[in-house]
């Protein structure tokens, strides 16, 4: 099931020459073409206008529903080039859609922090761009464990984050520490990884690591605007460090976005 995502915390960004309604029109989750989003009716404007968001995080996103004026406006633009962004600061494409009046469902399966969207080839000179409204929607969902009051990641490890009761401290958790595929649970695994948090003037610190675990290479990536330590061990389950503690008694926790 698809879940809209919530854009509360996003950041939108417009640009380009006569840009003729405010940019937050187009996520205003009204369908009207009166609370629309658009660029003037001018080739040359067209080619530099771009409409975009950029979201607090990376997220899985399946679909795009995107919506322009409708059959009674004869000149929408009819292809929609879409780009992605994992920083915020560089675009790449990613596909040029066909695109009609009113609904379009725009399959993406894709993860990024971003999307900016621009008027596709074939622009007339009475060509017109209008956006009435774009949602995003995901079928993503992230896990954590409970046993007792604390919340484990799963992560190709099992660490204890510590005890959480509070809706909202456990939210935040599973936005930074959450996995999204809970079979993980019993994979066979020959390496861990282990998030590292940011502390006071760029100083990072690992969650807790058992040195006596480390078999072989350890080494310290960056991965979706975050800096994981990993080093090879010997063969484990997670589901078996669950069993070993609690009597073996736990909550899966998880959120769809």
């Amino acid at each position: 099931m698809l879940t809209q995502i919530d854009i509360s915390n996003a950041q939108i960004i417009s640009g380009g020459d006569d840009i003729r309604f405010p940019k937050e029109n187009a996520v205003n989750g009204m369908i009207n073409k009166e609370n629309s989003w658009a660029s003037s009716q001018n080739y040359t404007n067209l080619k530099s206008a771009f409409w975009g968001i950029i979201f607090d995080r990376e997220i899985d996103i399946t679909e795009i529903h995107y919506y322009q004026r409708d059959s009674d406006e004869p000149n929408n633009i009819s292809k929609l080039n879409i780009l992605i962004t994992n920083d915020g600061l560089t675009w790449t494409p990613l596909r040029t859609v066909d695109v009609v009046p009113n609904k379009n469902i725009i399959e993406i399966n894709t993860k990024t922090k971003g999307f900016k969207l621009t008027a596709g080839s074939g622009l007339s000179g009475n060509s017109q761009w209008s956006i009435v409204e774009v949602d995003f929607f995901t079928d993503e969902t992230k896990y954590l464990i409970r046993q007792k009051e604390n919340l484990y990641y799963i992560d190709h490890n099992y660490l204890n984050l510590g005890a959480s009761t509070d809706t909202n401290k456990t939210s935040q958790w599973i936005d930074n520490y959450g996995y999204d595929d809970i079979e993980i649970l019993m994979d066979n695994l020959n390496y861990k990884k282990t998030p590292t948090d940011k502390g006071f003037e760029e100083i990072y610190k690992s969650l807790n690591i058992d040195f006596k675990d480390i078999k072989g290479d350890i080494s310290l990536k960056n991965e979706d605007d975050k800096r994981n330590i990993y080093y090879d061990c010997e063969e484990y389950k997670i589901i078996d460090k669950i069993r070993e503690s609690n009597g073996g008694l736990g909550n899966i926790v998880y959120k769809k976005y």
